[in-house]
């Protein structure tokens, strides 16, 4: 298993643009982090905040803005959010979990015409994409600036990629464990994604929506 690195970049021109509906969206994010994390933050406030409906867009800007903060946070030593459970080595996918789909880009395609795809789990501790997930080579432009383009990096050089069978595609050969589902997305697609809405069940019932349930 590997932990996802969290990578801290300045972005004082996206952050000092924080409107309202950002606030809220980050105070439900921060609420329900602290509901799965019951021994190491104590939670007084009982209502549920209403959050807010932002766009794809700035989703994936507001889950990257959250994930600086935790680090940030963590690391100062002001608070923990995450809570960790030792793994038994042996420890096998639990088959009952529901399992979800990323679909690659349209050209990438197996020997019988279907897209190619990664599969992910959701873990108490965030989001497992699993092994022999296929992933795409290709970068476009812009990942080379986001915060998550390390991680990718990181991941490719280490070894985490082999090749596949079909072309522009590697397979991921082993599980990896990341915080946000975006995260695994983006590592994924070698793009930026918007991974609540882009992974979905077989019947296409979106992460965000499950969730939801």
């Amino acid at each position: 298993m590997v932990r996802e690195s969290i990578h801290w970049r300045k972005k004082t021109c996206k952050d000092s643009n924080l409107n309202k509906a950002h606030v809220r969206f980050l105070e439900k994010s921060l609420y329900k982090i602290t509901l799965s994390n019951p021994t190491s933050i104590k939670l007084f406030n009982s209502s549920e905040p209403s959050g807010s409906k932002l766009s794809d867009s700035d989703i994936c800007d507001m889950e990257e803005y959250l994930e600086n903060m935790l680090f940030i946070l963590k690391n100062l030593g002001i608070i923990n959010f995450t809570k960790l459970i030792e793994k038994n080595k042996n420890q096998f996918i639990d088959e009952e979990k529901p399992i979800f789909y990323l679909t690659l880009t349209s050209d990438r395609i197996d020997g019988s015409g279907k897209m190619l795809q990664a599969k992910m789990i959701v873990t108490e501790n965030g989001y497992r994409v699993l092994k022999n997930s296929y992933v795409e080579k290709e970068k476009r432009k812009s990942f080379a600036v986001h915060a998550y383009n390390p991680l990718r990096e990181q991941l490719e050089k280490g070894g985490y990629f082999i090749e596949s069978e079909y072309e522009g595609c590697y397979l991921l050969k082993q599980d990896v464990d990341f915080t946000s589902p975006s995260a695994a997305a983006s590592i994924i697609k070698n793009r930026a994604t918007n991974g609540k809405k882009e992974w979905k069940l077989l019947n296409g019932i979106t992460l965000d929506e499950h969730e939801s349930m």
